[in-house]
């Protein structure tokens, strides 16, 4: 049985980033958790194979209750875990980086060093099955310091079963899969080390950095071994590896989301059938993708494009309440201040009167985290201090209030770019947030929070990505988001079930099915338009990706103002 439409029993990012938590990605809800141990988890940002972080492995003590149990270099247990146990298929992925050569444990649970089927690493990559008999797979020596793709793949207990695969290359041919004891099955399973019945044993941790752990119940073919490979480039297998097998609904009226190919050519590009046009929904969408954004000009603000969403009170934020503003964002604006995403009222009044709200503002080329009630008596006013980012490239910034009672200073947000948190500073004045900040404004992307005061101006470059959440995002969940430069799904975030609104300007995403069965319908609303961007037609929308359907206006915009250009 191949993975086909299967997901991962257990996945394992390490991109928490920070903590004593690991975020199970899959289904599965097998959290680790690493609270009890002794010392902080190594979560390493520097020597990764996909995201931003791995997790380094050093040594084993003992600690607490006299059990032996991992320091900071293992991860944690499962004491129900029973996938390598029962003669089931099963198949485990990983990315290893081995830093010390020796006998060093990848994961497992026995109830002695050699009972209780596990893989570890001691001059090649072995697996223990019942009774300690010992299936080693030569040429299987890992390269020191080297990423390594490991992939061992069980179809059940018998002969020529049992199979490794290094960075996607069958190594050391067939052996058997043997069942281990039945009684291994109840002991603590571990990753970095190996469980047994009273904790962990950590005679042998693993040394070095381990990412991209994956845990299925079927045993891999060769395909599924290319696909979890990636030539080098690991996917995402939260959801699986999409090879599920595909039916053909009707030739002639093409069912889009059947269709996956026709003698190897991808139905993307199939345009006609024998010189027969395809219906009007061909070719299908691409699976879920970042190549459009919103190219918003400057200008006065009167005169600026921008989107506006008429003021809802699911965005209306207390100065006491936790919340996170997101966006990717593109611009050579040097001069002048506008806003990326704003909610403010009133505007169209002097600078420093009763202006209300939330903003991420564009201000001395850099973006300010601003939140008010009174614009320079009772707010704050945060920016990166020094770092310049108006330099025409993509940028990521995620902007972070945490809840409180207050009062709140420039020092107490987070300003994250790219990935990296920024030593914030001041603008104008710092004299701290204490009172409400809810306001009748609309949300706006784009434009100016100020209406058309002093040196306000709309927003000049492009905008894609936008999110607000209703919650303090964490370090690990910011490195989700910006994904080493790569934008991800916010809708499949791990958070995204405090995603207020998420507006994804004019990019593609999965394939809809309508109301006709056939993915024809609505198909404008999935890429991100309801109509079209110009702002003459009143029915033009870009469309709220998030539950909530927050969809925004257009205004003097037009239908090229969406654009082939995306981070």
């Amino acid at each position: 049985m191949a993975a086909g439409c299967t997901k991962p029993v257990l996945y394992y990012t390490f991109e928490n980033g920070t903590g004593t938590a690991v975020t199970d990605r899959s289904n599965a809800g097998n959290n680790l958790d690493v609270s009890g141990f002794v010392g902080t988890p190594d979560w390493d940002n520097t020597n990764k194979i996909r995201g931003s972080y791995s997790m380094n492995f050093t040594t084993c003590e003992s600690v607490g209750n006299g059990k032996p149990t991992p320091d900071a270099g293992s991860i944690g247990d499962l004491t129900t875990f029973n996938y390598m146990h029962d003669g089931s298929p099963w198949t485990v992925s990983t990315w290893l980086r081995m830093t010390t050569s020796g006998y060093n444990a990848i994961c497992g649970n026995t109830a002695s060093s050699q009972a209780g089927r596990m893989i570890m690493y001691n001059g090649g990559i072995r697996v223990y099955g019942a009774s300690g008999d010992v299936n080693p797979f030569a040429g299987s020596t890992l390269t020191l310091d080297t990423w390594t793709h490991v992939l061992v793949t069980c179809a059940g207990a018998g002969a020529g079963n049992l199979q490794l695969w290094l960075d996607g290359v069958q190594t050391g041919g067939n052996q058997t899969g043997g069942v281990a004891t039945a009684g291994n099955a109840g002991n603590t399973w571990a990753v970095g080390a190996l469980g047994n019945s009273s904790g962990v044993w950590c005679s042998n941790g693993w040394q070095g950095q381990i990412d991209e752990f994956s845990m299925w119940d079927v045993a891999f073919d060769p395909g599924d071994v290319a696909a979890i490979y990636g030539d080098g480039t690991p996917p995402d297998v939260s959801n699986g590896l999409d090879r599920c097998p595909t039916e053909v609904g009707r030739i002639g009226g093409f069912n889009e989301r059947a269709i996956k190919s026709f003698n190897g050519i991808p139905a993307y590009n199939i345009k006609s059938v024998s010189g027969t046009d395809a219906a009007t929904c061909w070719p299908p969408k691409r699976g879920w993708t970042s190549t459009k954004s919103i190219d918003l000009d400057g200008g006065d603000q009167d005169d600026s494009e921008r989107l506006a969403l008429a003021t809802h009170s699911d965005f209306d934020f207390e100065y006491t309440d936790a919340f996170s503003l997101s966006a990717w964002f593109k611009t050579s604006m040097s001069i002048g201040f506008s806003s990326i995403i704003s909610k403010t009222a009133p505007v169209s009044v002097p600078a420093w009167g009763n202006i209300k709200g939330w903003a991420i503002n564009w201000i001395s080329s850099r973006p300010q985290f601003w939140i008010s009630n009174a614009y320079q008596t009772n707010s704050l006013q945060a920016f990166p201090s020094g770092s310049t980012f108006a330099d025409g490239d993509w940028h990521n910034v995620v902007c972070v209030k945490p809840a409180g009672a207050g009062p709140f200073y420039f020092d107490d947000v987070e300003i994250w770019v790219d990935g990296v948190s920024q030593v914030l500073d001041y603008y104008h004045d710092n004299p701290g947030l204490s009172a409400t900040i809810v306001t009748t404004g609309d949300v706006k992307v784009g434009g100016n929070p100020f209406g058309n005061y002093a040196s306000g101006k709309g927003f000049d470059g492009g905008i894609a990505e936008v999110g607000v959440w209703d919650t303090a995002l964490s370090s690990g969940s910011i490195a989700d988001i910006y994904n080493s430069g790569v934008p991800t799904n916010l809708s499949n975030h791990a958070a995204a079930a405090n995603l207020v609104s998420y507006w994804r300007m004019g990019n593609g995403c999965e394939s809809p099915i309508g109301s006709d069965g056939m993915g024809c319908d609505d198909q404008n609303a999935c890429t991100g338009l309801l109509d079209n961007m110009d702002s003459s037609d009143s029915d033009a929308r870009i469309y709220d990706m998030s539950a909530n359907s927050h969809n925004m206006t257009p205004t003097n915009t037009e239908e090229d103002d969406i654009v082939e250009d995306a981070p």
